[in-house]
């Protein structure tokens, strides 16, 4: 269910197994862990990120504690940990965690490993929500260039990247470098995983920013439209961003 974003549907079965599992199993039981960390997932999906802070706290000190602080398992928990830190705009605490997570699985995983190349983006993006601007940009190059390099050009990994790199060249002002590596990624994401899927539509919301800020509105106008209908089609009706996208959309009336 939660793959198909029907959160309101999916909590209360996460809720009821993650209970079973800790009755069965104890608190610190890596499967009970698992069931935790995956409710904690779905809460902040749903934009519910104060009530997945605990939680996600509560795993990474258990894990630290029984399975060692650079266990892959360790490292999945503290990168969670870091992603929730920066959806509550602990752009700080979120820094230290991913700069954290991101020299572990260097370490164990290797410079090229998925989770690692993903950390890396991540931790991008916190720098660019710091306006830490030139070493956000840096560190998107790299992780843009290493996804090129392992996954493919025209993996969806990758396009994801190359949209993350052209927020922070938005952000920087250089607006024409920044639109064509929008308009790219959207043209490889809408082949796959599709036009309406939700990281496709965030990296079309972000270009739609772009468009606004170029005082271009009649093709922001245009792409919102095309952003609120995929919303629509793909994301139920109590998701935190059809809302977020439906007040832009208004915004330039």
């Amino acid at each position: 269910l939660s793959d198909q974003a029907d959160y309101a549907a999916a909590e209360p079965l996460y809720r009821q197994l993650s209970a079973t599992l800790q009755k069965k199993y104890g608190a610190e039981h890596p499967s009970t862990l698992a069931g935790e960390g995956n409710l904690a997932n779905l809460l902040l999906r749903q934009g519910k990120a104060t009530f997945a802070e605990p939680i996600y706290r509560r795993c990474l000190e258990i894990r630290e504690r029984t399975q060692g602080a650079e266990h892959p398992e360790t490292l999945l928990a503290l990168a969670n940990f870091a992603a929730c830190q920066l959806e509550l705009e602990h752009y700080g605490e979120a820094q230290r965690l991913y700069l954290r997570c991101l020299a572990s699985r260097q370490r164990v995983l290797g410079v090229e490993h998925p989770q690692t190349l993903a950390t890396a983006q991540n931790f991008a993006r916190t720098l660019r929500k710091k306006q830490d601007l030139p070493a956000a940009e840096a560190l998107a190059r790299g992780a843009l260039a290493d996804h090129e390099r392992v996954l493919g050009a025209t993996h969806p990994d990758t396009f994801d990247k190359m949209g993350t790199l052209a927020d922070v060249l938005r952000d920087q002002g250089d607006l024409t470098s920044a639109a064509a590596l929008y308009e790219r990624a959207l043209a490889g994401l809408g082949d796959s995983p599709g036009e309406q899927h939700p990281t496709t539509l965030a990296v079309l919301y972000e270009f739609c920013l772009l468009r606004q800020k170029q005082r271009n509105l009649p093709e922001a106008r245009r792409l919102g439209t095309q952003l609120i209908n995929g919303a629509r089609s793909s994301l139920p009706p109590n998701h935190p961003d059809r809302e977020k996208y439906r007040r832009f959309v208004e915004s330039l009336r």
